[in-house]
């Protein structure tokens, strides 16, 4: 799927904070004419949840992907934003963390969102298991 195209029904609170967040720094007068850029990008997703799935995901997608959300919301504090990417992942921005550091913080949310899938939606528990997603 089109990251550009993908659209949330009802909207996405968090490209809209991602946005003005990245609009808010890009426009500050007092910013330096450095890198607008600081930081890593990562890719956190339940791609792999969906294969582990197969044909049980499409009952719990709209769940799934909610608690992914409602995950980094709790995860993620003011040095840290993210948005939609595609149907099954997020970009999340770590200002303040380098490449390597935001891999691994990236790899632990993933891993605590399976964790909260598993919690929350118990029958999938024998399908999926943290440990099998834990590199």
């Amino acid at each position: 799927m089109d990251a550009a195209r993908f659209e949330r029904p009802g909207g996405d609170a968090g490209a809209d904070r991602f946005d003005s967040r990245l609009e808010a720094v890009a426009s500050d007068p007092g910013r330096e004419a450095s890198p607008l850029v600081a930081g890593a990008l990562q890719l956190v997703g339940l791609e792999d949840v969906r294969e582990a799935l197969g044909d049980r995901w499409d009952g719990i997608a709209a769940r799934a992907v909610a608690i992914a959300e409602n995950e980094l919301q709790i995860q993620l504090g003011d040095t840290a934003i993210y948005r939609h990417y595609s149907e099954l992942s997020f970009v999340v921005c770590f200002a303040e963390l380098d490449q390597v550091q935001a891999a691994l913080r990236a790899g632990n949310i993933a891993r605590d969102i399976k964790a909260r899938l598993i919690l929350q939606i118990p029958e999938i528990a024998h399908v999926i298991g943290v440990e099998q997603f834990v590199t």
